[in-house]
């Protein structure tokens, strides 16, 4: 849990750097590192995602409060979002040891099953013993391998093992959750080695994994925005995020993977002229 005490309020403003609250001006932190860097959609995301990783309370919520402008020093937040650091720094403070990045638990849980993905490199598992793949993954038995993991994941320090240990921070008790692995990604794992770059999983072609990515981002990005978007707008933000156009949906097969996704959860409703516009139920008595 993250403590409070101690903590000094920071007044946050276009003059000085969001992270660590210094001054833009270079004859004060000297050198390139005092660059001016305005946030755009992806690193604001970055942002929130690791203010909470941090337990930086105030980062968080001002972040959360929709400013219309965020601006940092390249330095700062080069060094907020390396896993390397964020690891070290769990290590050493035991505020950080149970943050769990509350607002992205509805995506996790709504794009990972334990039970049908790898825990380890959250690719599905192939279960259908027609396929040789099916052969190729294993049932978590034993209570020990949750920290078997953790353990390879102080050795490691790399990006592969800070998304485990964010995905072992949200569950106890791998057996329970009857979760599921890749047997080559769990040898890689605990000798040092990379990510497999082909586990066997047979995907099917009508599946684009790049577009579903960013799919994924969006919802991620929906989650953690207070604004209402429409379709259209939502599309032009998952291109933004994309990088590429040709790398997302389309508007009507966004509108129907939203109204999946979200069953019971969003509504497309009318707000100010604009058509379309994406509301989680949550917010609709706010419109």
């Amino acid at each position: 849990m993250c403590d409070p005490a101690g903590i000094v309020e920071f007044v946050y403003s276009d003059k000085s750097c969001v992270i660590c609250n210094s001054s833009f001006d270079t004859s004060v932190c000297g050198g390139s590192s005092c660059k001016r860097v305005k946030a755009g959609l992806r690193g604001i995301e970055g942002l929130k995602q690791y203010s909470v990783l941090h337990c930086d309370e105030q980062l968080a919520k001002y972040l959360e409060s929709g400013p219309e402008a965020i601006f940092y020093h390249s330095e700062c937040y080069k060094s907020i979002t390396n896993d390397r650091l964020l690891l070290q720094k769990r290590h050493s403070d035991t505020r950080l040891e149970t943050v769990v990045p509350s607002k992205s638990l509805r995506s996790a849980s709504a794009g990972f099953d334990w039970k049908e993905h790898c825990f380890l490199c959250a690719a599905p598992i192939i279960t259908d013993t027609r396929y040789s793949a099916a052969k190729d993954s294993k049932s978590v038995r034993t209570l020990e391998i949750r920290n078997t993991i953790l353990d390879a994941c102080q050795n490691r320090q790399d990006s592969w093992s800070m998304q485990i240990w964010g995905r072992l921070e949200a569950c106890i008790d791998l057996v329970a959750e009857e979760a599921v692995y890749h047997k080559q990604c769990y040898v890689n794992f605990i000798t040092g080695r990379s990510i497999p770059k082909d586990n066997n999983v047979q995907i099917p072609k009508s599946v684009d994994e790049k577009k579903m990515a960013a799919f994924e981002a969006l919802c991620a990005w929906m989650e953690n925005s207070s604004e209402l978007n429409s379709i259209s707008e939502l599309h032009e933000v998952m291109a933004e995020l994309a990088g590429h156009d040709e790398d997302v949906y389309s508007e009507k097969h966004l509108q129907r993977l939203l109204l999946k996704k979200y069953e019971g959860e969003v509504v497309l409703t009318q707000v100010a002229g604009r058509a379309n516009v994406v509301c989680f139920t949550n917010n609709a008595s706010k419109v």
